[in-house]
């Protein structure tokens, strides 16, 4: 029988949206079969790959702030939104969000997104 955290994790890998987790230097230490999907390679292959190596250098000065920016990959349109994860004021890596942008409402993607900024959350507020 599954544990809670592994039915947790079983339905954030097999999300359709694109789920990366990146550590302090950049490089991918999780990612969803969404994300997989949208970068058309197995996760073995883009694991520990950092942002460069996929071209998304773009989302480097982002990754420490929660946000969300316009990605453009393999000519489709996404919304990146970040959400780093930090313990004692410490950076440990971040999450990034990719939605893709045609099913989204414009306007309120606006809203939501790309105009809404907060705080920096520490790892036990984000539990």
């Amino acid at each position: 029988m599954q544990t809670q955290a592994q039915k947790e994790l079983n339905l954030i890998e097999l999300s359709s949206e694109g789920i990366v987790c990146l550590d302090q230097d950049h490089k991918i230490s999780f990612m969803s079969k969404g994300a997989s999907t949208i970068f058309h390679a197995n996760n073995d292959k883009l694991l520990n790959k950092t942002l460069e190596e996929l071209d998304l250098e773009k989302l480097i000065p982002h990754i420490k702030e929660r946000t969300s920016i316009k990605l453009n990959i393999d000519d489709k349109n996404y919304i990146a939104v970040t959400s780093p994860v930090n313990k004692d004021g410490e950076y440990l890596g971040s999450t990034v969000l990719l939605l893709d942008n045609h099913l989204l409402n414009k306007a309120s993607c606006n809203q939501m997104y790309l105009k809404k900024k907060e705080k920096k959350r520490t790892f036990e507020e984000l539990r």
